[in-house]
């Protein structure tokens, strides 16, 4: 296949999921994955470990694709993009706490028992509130268990960090 016409196959397959990732980026700063849920993403599929995000379909861990129907996978005959992917997004596994996750991975998620959070922490002499980073990149703590654990600060969890 001619080199053009492999970086037009490539182009065909990528810009629809980036332009798919960007619509259903994640909740807004400060929001949770369990306040983002909408109705779809906590039905009777928790019970297999399997997730929603917006119109996406999250494998449960260890899964792989697996649970993926054909009509959800990528299809470059018609142009389809794909909607369903594994648990944890590009990683494929949860984020711990302090750690970072990028929003627009889809199916990036923290691991149980946290929650995504912006990345504001405070900055100069003042101590302002200020973002650390691109308003997509989010950090999971455990906020609102009493302590000021990895990745909480009074911007992002002022009821643990005083």
């Amino acid at each position: 296949m001619p080199r053009s016409m492999h970086l037009r196959l490539v182009a065909c397959l990528v810009v629809p999921v980036l332009i798919a990732a960007c619509a259903a980026s994640s909740a807004p700063k400060g929001a949770n994955d369990a306040a983002a849920a909408t109705p779809d993403e906590t039905d009777a599929s928790a019970d297999s470990g399997r997730y929603q995000q917006g119109v996406y379909t999250c494998c449960a861990e260890g899964e792989g694709r697996a649970c993926c129907p054909p009509e959800t996978l990528p299809d470059p005959a018609t142009g389809r993009s794909a909607t369903c992917f594994q648990y944890g997004g590009v990683l494929g596994r949860c984020v711990e706490a302090g750690g970072t996750l990028e929003g627009k991975d889809i199916c990036a998620t923290c691991c149980p028992g946290l929650t995504r959070t912006g990345r504001e922490a405070p900055m100069g002499d003042a101590g302002a509130c200020e973002d650390e980073g691109p308003p997509s990149l989010l950090v999971c703590v455990a906020c609102g268990d009493g302590t000021c654990g990895a990745g909480e600060n009074p911007c992002n969890c002022p009821v643990d960090c005083k």
